[in-house]
């Protein structure tokens, strides 16, 4: 018994010198600042109805602290085998690339004309919306992580 409880006093000792270090210790809060792509719900990715006919709005945004200058934000579109602009979407003149980000802005929107169109289903039938680069090294492209998650948006037609 003189053996457990010498365990459990050496146990809570360690915890309580663990937790003290720990409040001693003042963390910097993470604020990286990166931009990524998302849709209204949040998603990196989304399927439609190849019949469809309707303008989709992708969202673009920036997490940071408030900026005191512009942020600019160059982005592509790369169409996949399957699909074609002109035929199955189009781009309005309104997207603007780069996209601007100015201080106190933290969104921004690209959109795509869907058109109905029939599909070869054995092509690649996806259009990628990729952000490229910044004219600021210290932004990120992508959430910070190992996946960069949000450096591209996959719409596949179906």
């Amino acid at each position: 018994m003189k053996l457990t409880i010498r365990h459990n006093i050496l146990f809570f000792s360690t915890l309580m010198l663990l937790l003290l270090s720990a409040c001693a210790e003042e963390e910097k809060p993470f604020d990286a600042p990166f931009v990524y792509l998302t849709d209204k719900f949040g998603g990196i990715s989304a399927t439609m109805d190849s019949k469809a006919r309707f303008t989709a709005t992708y969202y673009v945004k920036l997490s940071s602290k408030l900026r005191t200058e512009n942020l600019e934000v160059q982005y592509k579109v790369v169409t996949r085998d399957g699909l074609q602009e002109g035929v199955d979407y189009s781009l309005p003149e309104t997207n603007s690339n780069p996209i601007i980000f100015e201080p106190g802005v933290y969104e921004k929107t690209i959109q795509i004309n869907w058109l109905p169109n029939s599909l070869n289903n054995t092509k690649d039938n996806s259009v990628r919306i990729i952000l490229e680069s910044s004219n600021d090294p210290s932004v990120t492209i992508g959430r910070i992580g190992p996946g960069k998650l949000g450096s591209q948006y996959t719409i596949t037609k179906q």
